[in-house]
């Protein structure tokens, strides 16, 4: 067997762990109970948190992640479980959330998410001076 052989057998079986390893993420969301908009709500929101901006970053995040957004709970985290769906798409559901809240929120943190879970990020939003209006 050569270097080269060997080299491309290690990148395989690699890739390989990465997509199985995505999957059986996605099959730990999928096999939560999709709640609705309400049931969300219930879950999500406080007092100090407008419904309208909870249900709209929910969706960004499920759509971003590739999952539906009603399977989604508070303590999700973004260097958790959902790190772990994202790290076989080399991050991009990361780094387009990023933007997403820069370019709606004005948030200047890109090398630092400093929210970890989705619960963190709703708090922060509803405390963030912005008075931006999110859209998908």
């Amino acid at each position: 067997m050569s270097v080269t052989s060997a080299i491309i057998g290690i990148i395989t079986a690699t890739g390989l762990v990465f997509v199985a390893w995505h999957f059986v993420e996605r099959k730990r969301f999928m096999s939560r109970r999709k709640l609705d908009d309400t049931g969300l709500l219930d879950l999500f929101v406080s007092a100090d948190l407008d419904a309208s901006k909870a249900l709209v970053i929910l969706k960004v995040v499920g759509n971003n992640y590739g999952i539906p957004y009603g399977v989604l709970r508070p303590d999700d985290r973004f260097d958790g479980n959902l790190w772990n769906l994202d790290v076989s798409r080399m991050g991009f559901g990361t780094m387009k959330l990023r933007t997403y809240l820069i370019k709606k929120f004005g948030f200047r943190r890109q090398i630092h998410f400093r929210p970890t879970s989705i619960d963190g990020l709703l708090r922060e939003l509803a405390h963030s001076d912005t008075g931006a209006s999110p859209e998908c």
